[in-house]
């Protein structure tokens, strides 16, 4: 027999049972059902108000717009660089192989003295002429150095920028140099070398001698680190001296080459 008080301890117990089942049941749905309900949010996110849906796609618009003129702007850097690289090798190119040493068919031997100029830079660059690579002495970037051809009676004029780490000077060998000693180029006799970064400009006459000559650097032994050219001084004869025709009129310059460095050479140099 069950009293009241009894049943109503039971009805409570029943229905603290079935509070704590639905309690239980609500965190379960919770965590089963929890990813439906991010989705959800998503869902409701679709479902936001036309004005932040238009700021969202804006601000995605503008991102990609942005990226895009990064990626413009990277990449026409990148293809600028190249050309740049492309044309600087280019006219690089043609500096070191467009004075071949053929003399011009036309070239006018009773032409009235004048001045001709050059303008020379003197670097240290790598090179390799018989394909080892070794650290040079150039001008204007050309091994041998570039073609000076003048008449008899002409003024040479050179005019010298020395960009390399060391000192140098150009003597033009052969020339006698009358009147005009100190451009002579020999350092520590009648010139003191050129600094580097320094800028130094040769004028001398050409008179009473022609023919076949070459230049080359006369600081230390720095000719055997490139630095030397042909010189070619047309006399008023030279037609007359043309027994024969020929096709073309080219210079040959031939030299030593060390794949040592002149400031080693010049121990050896200076051995008994």
């Amino acid at each position: 027999m069950v009293t009241q008080s009894e049943d109503e301890e039971l009805e409570l117990s029943e229905d603290y049972s079935s509070v704590s089942r639905r309690s239980s049941g609500e965190e379960q749905e919770q965590g089963l059902l929890g990813g439906w309900k991010e989705r959800d949010a998503e869902e409701q996110g679709k479902h936001t108000s036309p004005a932040k849906r238009r700021h969202w796609t804006w601000t995605a618009w503008a991102s990609i717009a942005a990226a895009a003129v990064m990626a413009f702007v990277i990449t026409t850097g990148f293809t600028l660089g190249l050309s740049r690289t492309a044309e600087q090798t280019s006219e690089e190119s043609q500096v070191v192989h467009t004075n071949d040493y053929v003399l011009d068919s036309d070239w006018d031997f009773n032409a009235p003295s004048q001045r001709r100029e050059y303008y020379w830079t003197v670097r240290d660059e790598i090179h390799n002429p018989d394909g080892i690579y070794r650290p040079m002495m150039l001008v204007n970037s050309q091994f041998p150095g570039p073609l000076v051809e003048v008449n008899e009676g002409d003024t040479i004029v050179v005019h010298v920028n020395n960009q390399a780490v060391n000192a140098t000077s150009i003597h033009w060998h052969g020339i006698y140099q009358n009147g005009t000693p100190y451009m002579d180029g020999t350092v520590g006799i009648t010139q003191c070398p050129i600094p580097s970064g320094a800028k130094f400009t040769y004028e001398f006459t050409v008179a009473g001698q022609s023919g076949t000559y070459w230049y080359h650097a006369h600081h230390g032994v720095q000719s055997s680190d490139g630095m030397h050219g042909p010189l070619v001084i047309h006399s008023r004869d030279e037609k007359k001296f043309q027994q024969m025709e020929y096709a073309t009129d080219r210079v040959v310059l031939v030299s030593d080459h060390y794949h040592d460095l002149s400031s080693a050479l010049l121990w050896q140099y200076l051995k008994p």
